[in-house]
């Protein structure tokens, strides 16, 4: 699990927004060995996705399953969905004889709230929970509850490759507390472009600016700062 490449010359499916969370699989995926990506956006906007994709190392596909799923059938080592657009059907049928497929959320059956869709996010669970070929990933806060000593050891294993510079997180800003009312009216109406900035870090500590652009702070502002104050 914490070899040097443990994912060295697999193949690895992602079906899902292009996310938060894709995205550091993308890079996770790259940075353990991953022999290729492949990014399977569930975006209106799939063009301008598809670049970004591209831009990550990744390949991407259709966000339609049966434009890609004769190419991929059989040949994914991990598959990672987490839009659930057909039950996972698709992202099981590419799976290798030895893959397996981390169901990370059901967000297409999630849109709806009556009771047919009720019906299949359960029945979908149940399929996910019974199938030795897939696990369900229920959240971070999930995991430290129900493993903790497992969490704990893949949290040291991120920080140390962030510390190396193996894994770089993109920041789109840093903000105050007194601004996260804000930053979430602005990601309810373009929450797609700015996800593609990356991650909003709320630091509570920060005292609010006069105006946004005072408040977001980058990585050679801070390291500048913290120099000056080592010299003083």
């Amino acid at each position: 699990r914490y070899s040097r490449k443990p994912l060295s010359h697999e193949r690895v499916l992602i079906v899902g927004p292009c996310g938060v969370f894709e995205r550091a699989v993308v890079e996770l995926a790259l940075y353990l060995g991953a022999k290729r990506v492949y990014f399977s956006c569930v975006s209106n906007n799939q063009k301008s996705h598809d670049m970004y994709i591209r831009m990550l190392g990744a390949k991407p596909l259709s966000k339609d399953p049966e434009d890609w799923s004769e190419e991929l059938e059989g040949k994914i080592d991990i598959a990672i969905d987490s839009a659930c657009i057909d039950r996972y059907e698709h992202s099981y049928k590419s799976l290798s004889e030895e893959g397996y497929l981390m169901a990370t959320g059901m967000r297409e059956l999630d849109k709806s709230t009556d009771m047919l869709s009720g019906v299949e996010k359960a029945w979908t669970s149940a399929w996910v929970a019974m199938n030795s070929k897939c696990h369900a990933y229920e959240g971070i806060i999930h995991h430290y509850y129900i493993e903790r000593k497992q969490f704990v050891k893949d949290l040291i294993f991120l920080f140390n490759a962030l510390e190396k510079g193996k894994i770089k997180p993109k920041i789109a800003s840093r903000i105050p507390m007194i601004k996260v009312a804000g930053a979430q009216e602005r990601h309810d109406i373009s929450g797609e472009s700015l996800e593609r900035r990356g991650v909003i870090v709320v630091e509570p500590w920060l005292v609010p600016a006069d105006n946004d652009d005072e408040s977001r702070t980058d990585d050679s502002s801070r390291s500048s700062e913290g120099r000056k104050n080592e010299n003083h």
